[in-house]
C-alpha cells in the first residue's frame, strides 16, 4: 500500500499493463491473457491507475504465499516445517522487492506453480480421481499466466 501512497511514475511493466489491460483480448503481446483479464476486472472496479495495479499484484502475491503454505502442509507433517518453508519466500529478492514494482506475469506464474505443487502433493497423498482432476484443472489454469510455466510443470507428470 506504500506504492499507492507514494505514487510517482509507473515502471515499464506497470505502464504496459495499464495500456494493454484497457479491454478484453485473447492475448496481450507475448503473454497469455489470464493476468491481464484479472487486471481488466480490477481496473473496472477501482479505475485504471497505481491502486489497481498494486492491489492485483498484492492479491496474486498473497495467493502465491497461500499456495505454498497449503502445499507445505500436505508435504510436511510438522507445522513448523511448513511455516519455515513458506517464510523462505522472504529470502528471495525477486519476491520481496522486484515483484512489488514489476514482473506482473511472473507473480502469476509463482502463484500458479505453488498451487500446482499443492495439487501434486495432494495427488501423491491421496491418489483419487478428484485429486487428479484438481491437478489437471490447476495445471490448465497454470498455463495461462505465462508461457514458461509449462516447462516446469510437465516434468512432474512424466515422472509420476
Amino acid at each position: 500500500m506504500l506504492r499507492i501512497a507514494l505514487g510517482g511514475a509507473l515502471e515499464v511493466d506497470e505502464a504496459e499493463m495499464l495500456l494493454m489491460s484497457q479491454d478484453w483480448a485473447l492475448g496481450y503481446g507475448p503473454q497469455f491473457p489470464l493476468y491481464n483479464w484479472a487486471q481488466v476486472l480490477v481496473f473496472w472496479m477501482l479505475g485504471p491507475g497505481t491502486a489497481g495495479l498494486a492491489v492485483l499484484k498484492a492479491a496474486v502475491l498473497w495467493l502465491a504465499v497461500a499456495g505454498l503454505w497449503f502445499a507445505m502442509r500436505v508435504a510436511f507433517t510438522d507445522r513448523r516445517a511448513a511455516i519455515a518453508a513458506t517464510l523462505s519466500l522472504a529470502f528471495l529478492p525477486n519476491v520481496i522487492w522486484e515483484f512489488q514494482r514489476a514482473s506482473s506475469h511472473s507473480i502469476a506464474m509463482l502463484a500458479a506453480v505453488t498451487w500446482t505443487l499443492w495439487a501434486w502433493f495432494s495427488v501423491m497423498a491421496r491418489p483419487r480421481w478428484r485429486t487428479w482432476l484438481l491437478l489437471g484443472l490447476i495445471m490448465g489454469l497454470a498455463g495461462c499466466p505465462r508461457r514458461t510455466t509449462g516447462r516446469c510443470r510437465w516434468g512432474w507428470v512424466w515422472r509420476a
